[in-house]
């Protein structure tokens, strides 16, 4: 999960997607092309789980999140900008989609509007009450939605829910980008007049970076010390829907400052939101807030180093 590929290293391993002739190498060098063609532009891309005959090619036949979840172990944090790692790659794990790291590590944020969750409606009272956003890249899911992507300000920005159906993508957090596929069957595609060869990422309009900076980071931390039947309680009793990022956060927090193994932190908070959230969250939300909290736990943890080096 937080393990880095050094630059000058690509990765290895035996070649163990499925591979087909016909469409399928077909449809597999067209995502191995796209990919190419954006590291090209200089972002950083990692190959996601694809679909075949309706289903993810992780073989769970009822993985919630089909095509959009990482083949390497080290996800999003194994992202490059690298013509080497995408040949190799889409080599090792023909037909992935291809995933784009947000927030500083690519410069580049997005809204994710989804209107099957009211995202569309949250969206217009927005612009009705600022500004319309500017016109910038923007790509269409294969969910119905929309990606509407902008430069990211200097230094990243949280990832941050804005409203029902409305999502800032920003550090800790990814995109799929198209043409990859979506498991309704549909492609992710740029919308058009509007793909990277066709305009620039506008700058994140202010009223934005003001709303996500003013309710503070996606994920809190551990905060103060609580006793142990707090910690029994929330394990046992889990969280119901409104609640479970904070008591995630919270317990995977509280893992990691004991000194638990980052990887240790992932499987329990996955068990433990299987077991008891209510409805489970998204297996993609869980790895995202454990990745946020693990790097920041991380870092804090050199800057102790440091200074007890002085």
């Amino acid at each position: 999960m937080l393990v880095r590929l050094p630059a000058d290293r690509e990765p290895t391993g035996p070649a163990t997607g499925l591979t087909t002739g016909g469409a399928h190498d077909e449809e597999s060098a067209g995502l191995r092309d796209a990919a190419l063609a954006y590291v090209r532009r200089g972002w950083p891309v990692f190959p996601l789980h694809g679909i075949r005959d309706g289903r993810c090619t992780c073989g769970d036949p009822g993985c919630r999140d089909a095509g959009k979840h990482p083949r390497e172990r080290g996800g999003f944090h194994t992202a490059r900008a690298s013509e080497g790692h995408v040949i190799v790659w889409w080599a090792k794990y023909p037909g992935s989609n291809i995933g784009l790291p947000t927030g500083r590590t690519s410069g580049l944020a997005a809204i994710d509007m989804d209107p099957r969750n009211g995202g569309d409606e949250t969206l217009r009272q927005f612009e009705e009450r600022f500004a319309p956003l500017p016109s910038t890249v923007e790509a269409t899911t294969g969910g119905g939605g929309r990606h509407i992507f902008f430069t990211c300000p200097h230094g990243g920005l949280p990832s941050r829910t804005l409203g029902p159906g409305l999502e800032l993508k920003g550090d800790g957090s990814y995109v799929v980008l198209a043409p990859s596929m979506h498991r309704s069957g549909r492609r992710y595609a740029w919308a058009p007049g509007r793909s990277p060869d066709d305009i620039e990422p506008a700058p994140l309009p202010g009223w934005i970076i003001e709303r996500v900076q003013a309710t503070g980071r996606v994920a809190p931390g551990p905060g103060p010390k609580r006793p142990a039947e707090f910690w029994r309680a929330l394990v046992a009793e889990g969280a119901a829907e409104g609640e479970r990022n904070v008591r995630l956060a919270q317990l995977v927090g509280h893992l990691l400052r004991c000194g638990v193994d980052p990887w240790a932190v992932l499987e329990l908070a996955r068990a433990w939101n299987e077991a008891r959230c209510h409805p489970p969250l998204e297996d993609s939300e869980v790895v995202k807030v454990v990745n946020s909290i693990a790097g920041r736990e991380l870092q804090r943890r050199k800057e102790a180093t440091r200074r007890g080096r002085r």
